[in-house]
């Protein structure tokens, strides 16, 4: 009774152990995959603020070249009417507006490309971040992926040093036919079953024949 039962235990050891480490194996892909796909996201939200970057300036560029044409169509439209009333207007008061406008257009402009560059800056300390948040992600995957192989080999060895201890707890107690109290070695036992035919009788006729039966008292 006592052999099944140990060998049921070791049985069971063995289940644990090899459950033990599919489990950590199936929790270290589950954090691996997560942390992976984190860093896909970090690393595409990266590119999205490169590009937005990029753009940035475009737009501020245009909206400068916008301004600037407004400001220059001012003052152009300025001069053409000091010309109109008979002014000259490359002197006097008509010069001084006609350069304001082209001042205040030019100043416009350098405001527009000053706040696309801002913009872009922002963006790509945005996708620095992300960048860096992807790498992050990155070493959790690793991480993961080895903590996992970690858990699953201790899941094992202990299995294993559960199953080497009930071993010797079973030889022990002579379950598997050891040196335990209740345990009976193959020589013994047969040693027993010669002894019910009766004692073996050493001085037999063969070797003494003087002390048989049949030669007590001949000369």
């Amino acid at each position: 009774m006592a052999a099944p039962l140990a060998i049921a235990g070791m049985g069971m050891s063995v289940v644990q152990g090899i459950m033990g480490a599919s489990a950590a194996a199936q929790q270290g892909a589950a954090e691996a995959n997560r942390a992976r796909y984190l860093q896909a996201i970090a690393q595409m939200n990266a590119k999205y603020a490169e590009e937005q970057a990029t753009q940035d300036v475009l737009i501020g560029e245009q909206r400068a070249q916008q301004v600037g044409l407004q400001a220059r169509g001012k003052a152009g439209l300025q001069t053409a009417q000091a010309a109109a009333r008979g002014l000259d207007p490359n002197t006097g008061s008509a010069r001084a507006v006609s350069e304001s406008e082209l001042a205040i257009g030019n100043q416009d402009e350098a405001v527009r490309r000053n706040e696309a560059q801002m913009a872009a800056w922002k963006s790509r300390v945005a996708a620095a971040q992300d960048t860096a948040q992807g790498q992050v992600y990155g070493m959790e995957a690793q991480y993961a992926q080895e903590a996992a192989g970690t858990r699953s080999m201790t899941s094992l060895l202990s299995a294993g040093s559960q199953i080497v201890g009930q071993g010797i707890q079973a030889q022990r107690f002579g379950v598997f036919g050891g040196a335990g109290g209740g345990a009976v070695a193959p020589g013994a036992m047969a040693s027993a079953a010669g002894s019910d035919a009766g004692p073996t009788n050493y001085y037999d006729d063969t070797n003494f024949p003087q002390y048989s039966s049949g030669g007590i008292g001949h000369a």
